[in-house]
């Protein structure tokens, strides 16, 4: 069993467990995407922000006018702990049972004195509240919080940064998370993890067969 599971592994196995095994198991990596690029920019461009450091001056110029956006409407002072790194134990906080594996994830941003968390995302598309009401990342971070500070958070504030060739916009969703979400997520990581345990990795197929054209690993096993 591995050591850990991230919210992404754990997703990459449900999307694909044969993915999942030249990932994770194999160290394929994935190339990254110029809209992934992009991302990557903008995230690390809004932690250095928020540390008082200055903003790297050799970004992309669609990452330059998202973090214009961003830092136009998201005060510098808004969180007091950006790209907060947590490695806690999966346990179902109702019954005790704990997993033979950690938990890691990186929560974007932490106001300790409100306990609320933030998630950045670059988006071609403005999100609808359903889309972070039952976003499986956001419940992981509330997991996450109240494994280390033992309460939950009073919020989940997603500042999602819409990407346009003219203008780029800002578009701030709030979430929250209950003490029922968070077995929810448990019991969800468990079923993948005891999935892993005895998969043979086989592609999952769908409408386009296994290892359809989108899949980064096409063609390359």
């Amino acid at each position: 069993m591995r050591e850990y599971h991230s919210i992404s592994s754990l997703k990459k196995f449900e999307e694909c467990p044969r993915c999942y095994w030249l990932h994770y198991v194999a160290g394929l990596g994935e190339e990254s995407s110029p809209a992934q690029q992009v991302g990557i920019e903008v995230h690390e461009a809004i932690k250095d922000y928020h540390l008082g450091k200055p903003i790297s001056k050799g970004l992309q110029e669609l990452s330059n006018k998202l973090i214009g956006v961003y830092t136009e409407n998201v005060t510098q002072s808004e969180f007091d702990v950006p790209e907060k790194k947590l490695l806690v134990s999966l346990e179902n906080i109702a019954t005790g049972e704990i997993l033979p594996t950690l938990f890691k994830l990186i929560i974007d941003g932490i106001n300790t004195k409100t306990d609320w968390i933030y998630e950045h995302k670059t988006s071609g598309s403005y999100w609808k509240y359903d889309d972070i009401a039952t976003n499986i990342q956001a419940t992981g971070y509330a997991y996450g919080y109240f494994k280390v500070y033992n309460k939950l958070p009073n919020g989940i504030r997603f500042n999602i940064l819409k990407k346009n060739k003219i203008k780029c916009k800002y578009q701030p969703l709030e979430t929250y998370r209950t003490f029922e979400d968070l077995v929810y997520f448990f019991n969800w990581a468990k079923r993948i993890v005891n999935e892993i345990e005895v998969s043979d990795f086989q592609p999952k197929i769908t409408r386009f067969n296994s290892h359809h054209r989108f899949c980064p690993y096409a063609g390359r096993e």
